[in-house]
């Protein structure tokens, strides 16, 4: 990486950092707009839990019944905003890059990844598409054999996809002028391809409903209005 890139990428890592430090009202939007669709994800990891779980970029947020796990740990770049008396006794909050994850390999029973591939978006579609395989490297390496991989992410139908790619520069110059970070998010098929890239495990996908109603630029919206495609990818290491 040079020079250049570097400093790009370090520019999107603070904005993206600054905008979740500053950002206290999603736990609230989590608790109304967003509640239905977080309990059907929690609801689908439930299913899977168990041992030592790693929940990385969480943002505080615990929607599953965390009694599951033996030990929890989240992770996450930004925890200014998290209240960490809301964690439960079997949990610990530590701050760290999803993508340069501090654990010794062959650590966790299970890694979750919810709702944070989008956000992983850097100042090209390429960059964004590397720092996305390389958090899923690392938490692949995290796991045990016989350990679960659980991404939840929400996607898009591929033609809008291929409109973002398209549109990708004059997006990042627009967010940077009103000082948001990018995000970028993959179609299903897409996604899956780069999750599948990066382990020899077979993948499986479970469709997530979104819920009666979502949030969009901080409006309650009916759900079916919205493009998004959530989904829960699941690999188990050999």
């Amino acid at each position: 990486m040079d020079e250049q890139t570097a400093d790009n990428e370090r520019e999107n890592i603070l904005r993206t950092k600054k905008y979740f430090d500053s950002w206290r009202s999603y736990q609230k939007e989590v608790g109304t707009h967003f509640a239905e669709l977080y309990a059907n994800c929690g609801s689908a990891l439930d299913k899977e839990l168990s041992g030592r779980v790693l929940d990385v970029g969480s943002g505080g947020i615990l929607n599953y019944h965390q009694e599951l796990a033996q030990r929890l740990v989240a992770v996450d770049y930004s925890v200014e905003a998290i209240d960490r008396r809301a964690y439960p006794p079997n949990a610990v909050l530590v701050q760290g890059d999803g993508m340069r994850l501090p654990f010794r390999s062959a650590t966790f029973d299970c890694v979750i990844l919810q709702f944070l591939m989008h956000h992983l978006a850097s100042y090209n579609h390429a960059q964004t598409v590397h720092n996305v395989q390389r958090c899923l490297e690392e938490s692949h390496r995290l796991l045990r054999n016989g350990g679960k991989l659980l991404v939840v992410e929400s996607c898009v139908p591929g033609l809008l996809e291929w409109g973002e790619r398209l549109l990708y520069p004059m997006t990042r110059r627009l967010l940077k002028m009103i000082d948001r970070p990018m995000v970028f998010q993959f179609s299903v098929n897409s996604f899956h391809q780069i999750i599948q890239s990066q382990t020899t495990d077979t993948v499986g996908v479970q469709p997530i409903s979104i819920g009666k109603f979502i949030s969009q630029f901080g409006l309650k919206v009916p759900g079916w209005l919205s493009p998004c495609q959530i989904r829960l990818f699941k690999a188990v290491k050999p």
